[in-house]
């Protein structure tokens, strides 16, 4: 049965990545089967909600599910109890700090961390190079 707060449609055939390369915060290991196949559940942990509706957007687009965690603490949460395949984690977050979490994933389990410094700075920066003189 899906989490209700899970976004993604299941039931639309998944694509699959091409050379998936995991890239990890301080371990290597293997990619679990279903990130590459597609249908893994991705926890997006971003504390600018804009960017964590914009990583959603692609990551559902490409057929994976997806939940968000919009502070740290809830991040850890979702970590234990939908045992994600992969976490996009952002470093400045209320309550806990990206570091503090991935710590605390990292003594729970081996799932793929990729850190996402500064993305909300980089897309603020390409908006306002966009606009007109």
């Amino acid at each position: 049965m899906e989490h209700p707060s899970i976004a993604g449609t299941p039931t639309q055939a998944p694509r699959t990545l091409h050379n998936p390369v995991p890239i990890l915060a301080h371990r290597e290991c293997d990619p679990p089967r279903r990130l590459i196949n597609g249908n893994a559940l991705i926890l997006i942990v971003e504390g600018e909600p804009h960017i964590a509706e914009i990583l959603e957007s692609y990551f559902a687009r490409e057929g994976f599910r997806t939940v968000t965690a919009g502070d740290g603490e809830t991040a850890i949460q979702h970590h234990h109890t939908l045992a994600p395949d992969l976490v996009l984690l952002d470093v400045p977050l209320h309550k806990r700090d990206g570091y503090e979490v991935l710590a605390a994933i990292q003594r729970r389990a081996a799932t793929p961390v990729i850190m996402c410094i500064g993305l909300a700075k980089r897309c603020v920066a390409e908006e306002t190079a966009q606009l007109p003189p």
